[in-house]
């Protein structure tokens, strides 16, 4: 007997275990008690029963925890557990943070159930944790077609991260079919394979996209079926009318499901024109597979015809009017002639025909509207009465402005003009403002047609209310900021305004939500005496500033969970800070590795203290290749014509999260005519435990200098090897970087002729550089600290902040005799922007200095220059004075820059709207260079261009076209002017 009662309370110790919930039944423990130290267990679903009524009947009173450990069938690391659980070992543990440690692992989303057991132990209970996780879709992946699959992801309809459902991963299957079939690809193929992951229970889609051919129309055809009205004559004639307008138009085509429908649509209203109002359209497809055609069969049901005839219209179009009529749909032809004529007597009466007369005449088959459209009014002027002796305020009349200009009478535009007037006396704190009456008298005198008109407007404005007083309650010192302050002015009458609500309204959310009050509510208390209005805010903040909780990442993924939490710029406890996840975003965003970033608080219509952040994340591909290419522009020709277009060719290789730290390695190449620019790098997000960027860096460079325009022989080449590290980190709005290694510089003239030497001298000394340096490779050591300061509201089409830019550069060479070539260059750039309505005010101010006192032992392609899109643009890229001139191979002479020790560049620019996505910009650009010492500028080196441009918004940004006239010639060979194509904005 005590045998069984033994294997009956073993057997019901674990049913909650073998079994899983029950129905209608809690989950609860073993019958004994934690205080008898049995083991207990207990079985959680995710979405079954009552996770904390489950927990409460099972644990009855707080225990100290020897040890917690978890098994999972998915991967998760020890360090999220810990994080998610937060159950220390040795401490006194509670059922409350039992269910809260629960609750965040089911937050992932992963986990279809998690069985807790906990253990007795040596002072209290172990706690064991089974995760087990479900399958979910990671990602689609189309394979087959090159051009166009994009098109069809929005069928796959599982999104990262749900539940994989091969019933509906084969229904989105079937959609993509369909599209396929719409298209005219009958024979198209769409087959699928899924790789799992079993260390993340996650599902890849492949699926494979193959076209084939596409099917054409072999034979389309018409049945007509009419009713008892149709006459014989009647249906052979639409029959002949059919198949010329629309048979002729969809046979022996491509097949396109969108084209037949609008055919179809097109069809049904040119027959509703003819008469037949009521007419349906059913299409029968018999598809041939083997010879890839299909044969059309239209069946149309006819029903009554009724024609609409006009005459004597001349405005308004027949096809307008019947539009207007079948707007009545099928029943138009049961409707009286005279509906009809009232509509058309209005449509004309709004377009201020006032003296239209419609004559309609019905027959059995038809309706006549004979139409005398009469003459067209005009209002040329609007006057203002009222009930009082009150002033009619000119900018009341501004409403009318539309109204009045338009030559001819129009009911649109009168009524606008009432509600324009109607808001303007409500911003001006007339709420019982009204029009109460109405008249159009017609004008008389010598320079006034007979119809002309003026509009006589009778108002009655009401009395005008003022904000008062404005209180907020508790919150007093807030009566002081933002939009309140006007209303702390006694002397200061302010017409009340509904705006002015909302605008300090969400003033007071903004501010209260950036306190971490997320659930504050906010409501206005106006009382109105006559013309006074006060308000006072009731503000309700909930009883605590809501915090951050926990971050839980959702999902299942290898990405280190230590990397993630780093990047997030808040703390578990800290008051919350919208701003804080913007920046987090932004951190996350910058590893280049997450193709989808998405955070959002849980439940946030739910009143907590604390607020979990969900985190959604995707990986993005391990690998990507990207491939460009096109033409450039080399140079231009003194008669704008081009010159020199040669090829661009590019590419890079970016391999992603290699060694699972966020890691990036890319190797990114660029070949044109007059450069070669290779490099291959490796960027880490972190140095140690800090947040450094860092990025080690080979490149290898080659440029050459074009000569002057119009001249497609290069002056010299440069080529320049290196393998750099570079640190960068980011402190709010301030970025500091230090950039140190090596650098081989090598500068030469490219072999045209024999008689080399000579020519190299001339050369050497048109561009004021040392002979001895030429073909010579000098290695430097190289370190350049740089510091932004970014302020800007956007980073393309900034329109209002500052941006701050300054670098020092050392070059130090590393063989003793080229010691004469060390130099330190200098760099400060500051940005500003200001804008007034649509009108963007953008200023530049840039100087420079190389510590070199030998001009000629600076390397040219550390020189400063000035000259092209981006500095001044009345001169080509680099040719602002000072510059060489030396006899090319043909015994001419040509221009070659000479670049500056020391550099000074002053731009502004006005830019404004024009139409659309069209702007203009009015331009003035300063600049001076000096092979000298620093800041010797004399008034004649003073360089200017003024000019006009357009720019045109596009989603890679703005195009931009520049044209600007020096202000004077440096030689009298050059031109007056220079011009630029190009993408982004000057500054």
């Amino acid at each position: 007997m005590t045998f069984i009662l033994l294997v009956i309370a073993i057997s019901f110790g674990f049913l909650s275990y073998a079994e899983g919930p029950i129905a209608g039944e809690p989950l609860l423990a073993p019958s004994c008690s934690l205080q008898e130290k049995s083991a207990v267990t207990v079985e959680l679903h995710a979405n079954v029963g009552d996770h904390g009524h489950i927990l409460d009947h099972a644990i009855t009173h707080s225990f100290v925890l020897d040890a917690i450990t978890f098994q999972s069938d998915v991967y998760m690391s020890k360090g999220e557990f810990d994080y998610l659980v937060d159950l220390p070992q040795g401490s006194t543990v509670s059922v409350a943070q039992i269910k809260k440690a629960v609750s965040y692992l089911f937050k992932k989303n992963k986990f279809e159930k998690i069985i807790v057991t906990l253990t007795p132990g040596a002072q209290g209970y172990a706690i064991t944790m089974q995760l087990v996780g479900f399958w979910t879709f990671k990602k689609l992946k189309f394979d087959g077609m090159m051009i166009g699959k994009e098109n069809y992801r929005h069928y796959y309809t599982m999104e990262s991260g749900d539940p994989f459902d091969k019933s509906k991963h084969e229904l989105c299957l079937s959609k993509i079919r369909d599209a396929f079939k719409s298209e005219g690809y009958f024979n198209a193929l769409v087959d699928s394979h899924c790789s799992y992951d079993n260390d993340t229970k996650q599902v890849v889609v492949h699926c494979a996209l193959h076209r084939k051919e596409k099917f054409n129309i072999d034979s389309a055809c018409i049945e007509i079926k009419g009713d008892a009205s149709m006459t014989t004559v009647e249906h052979d004639d639409l029959v002949v009318y059919i198949q010329k307008n629309f048979i002729k138009r969809v046979n022996r085509g491509s097949y396109s499901k969108d084209y037949l429908n609008k055919e179809t649509q097109n069809l049904k209203m040119a027959l509703s024109k003819k008469g037949f109002i009521y007419v349906t359209i059913n299409l029968r497809e018999q598809v041939n597979y083997t010879t890839k055609k299909i044969d059309l069969v239209f069946s149309l049901d006819v029903h009554h015809k009724k024609e609409f005839v006009f005459f004597g219209n001349s405005f308004f179009t027949t096809d307008h009017l019947l539009d207007s009529i079948l707007e009545f749909g099928h029943s138009a032809w049961l409707l009286p002639a005279s509906l009809f004529a009232q509509e058309i007597e209005q449509a004309y009466q709004k377009k201020g025909f006032w003296s239209v007369v419609v004559q309609a005449n019905e027959e059995p088959e038809r309706y006549r509207f004979a139409i005398t459209e009469g003459e067209r009014v005009s209002v040329r002027k609007v006057v203002l009465k009222y009930d009082s002796d009150a002033h009619v305020p000119p900018q009341a009349l501004d409403c009318f402005a539309a109204f009045t200009t338009s030559k001819f009478y129009d009911a649109d535009i009168f009524k606008q003009s009432l509600d324009a007037l109607i808001a303007w006396y409500l911003h001006e704190g007339f709420w019982d403002a009204k029009v109460l009456k109405h008249d159009f008298v017609r004008m008389s005198g010598d320079k006034v047609g007979n119809n002309d008109y003026q509009l006589i407007l009778t108002i009655d404005e009401g009395p005008r209310s003022y904000l008062t007083s404005v209180s907020l309650g508790c919150f007093k010192e807030l009566e002081h900021q933002g939009p309140f302050v006007m209303a702390q002015k006694k002397d200061l009458r302010i017409p009340f305004d509904a705006k002015l609500l909302h605008e300090q309204r969400r003033w007071l959310i903004e501010y209260f939500r950036a306190q971490g009050y997320l659930h504050v509510d906010i409501k206005p208390d106006i009382v109105r005496d006559k013309g006074d209005v006060a308000i006072t805010w009731k503000i309700n903040r909930g009883q605590s500033q809501s915090k951050f909780g926990k971050t839980v990442i959702v999902g299942s993924r290898k990405f280190p969970f230590e990397s993630i939490v780093r990047q997030l710029t808040y703390k578990d406890g800290q008051i919350w800070d919208q701003d804080a996840l913007k920046q987090s975003f932004l951190n996350l965003k910058k590893l280049d590795v997450f193709e989808h970033i998405h955070f959002s608080p849980d439940q946030i219509t739910k009143v907590e203290d604390e607020k979990a952040v969900i985190l959604k994340l995707q990986e993005d591909d391990p690998y990507e290749v990207r491939v460009r290419g096109g033409l450039e522009l080399k140079n231009v020709t003194q008669q704008l014509s081009t010159d020199g277009l040669t090829y661009r060719l590019g590419g890079a290789f970016i391999l992603k999260n290699p060694a699972n730290l966020g890691d990036q390695f890319i190797f990114d190449a660029d070949i044109a005519f007059g450069y070669r620019e290779v490099s291959a790098a490796y960027r880490l997000p972190w140095l140690f435990d800090q947040p450094i960027k860092t990025e080690f860096q080979v490149f290898s460079n080659k440029y050459l200098q074009p000569g002057f325009v119009g001249n497609t022989q290069n002056i010299y080449e440069m080529i320049t090897h290196g393998a750099l590290v570079n640190f960068s980190r980011t402190l709010n709005y301030v970025d500091v970087g230090l950039s140190t290694g090596f650098e081989w510089m090598e500068t030469s003239i490219p072999d045209r002729s024999p008689g080399m030497s000579l020519f190299v001298d001339s050369i050497a000394k048109a561009i004021d550089f040392n002979r001895r340096l030429l073909d010579q490779q000098v290695p430097f050591f190289r370190i350049e600290p740089t510091a932004m300061i970014d302020l800007l509201d956007q980073k393309i089409n900034p329109t209002k902040g500052s941006f701050t830019v300054l670098s020092v550069k050392g070059l130090f060479p590393l063989n003793k005799w080229d010691v004469n070539t060390y130099m330190v260059k200098a760099l400060l750039e500051q940005s500003l922007f200001v804008s007034f309505k649509s009108i963007v005010l953008a200023f530049r101010f840039r100087c420079g200095h190389i510590f070199q006192n030998n001009f000629s032992s600076i390397m040219p392609s550390e020189r400063f220059y000035l000259g092209g899109a981006n500095s001044i643009r009345s001169y080509d890229t680099d040719f602002a004075p000072p510059l060489g001139r030396f006899s090319n191979d043909q015994g001419l002479f040509q221009f070659a820059p000479q670049g500056g020790k020391s550099m000074i560049n002053v731009n502004a620019e006005a830019r404004f709207p024009i139409y659309k996505r069209l702007g203009g910009v009015i331009f003035q650009d300063l600049g001076a260079l000096s092979t000298n010492r620093f800041a010797t500028f004399k008034p004649q080196d003073i360089l200017a261009g003024t000019g006009i441009g357009a720019r045109l918004d596009t989603p890679v940004g703005p195009l931009r076209f520049d044209f600007a006239w020096k202000w004077a010639k440096p030689d009298p060979t050059c031109r007056g002017f220079a011009w630029f194509l190009t993408f982004g904005q000057a500054f």
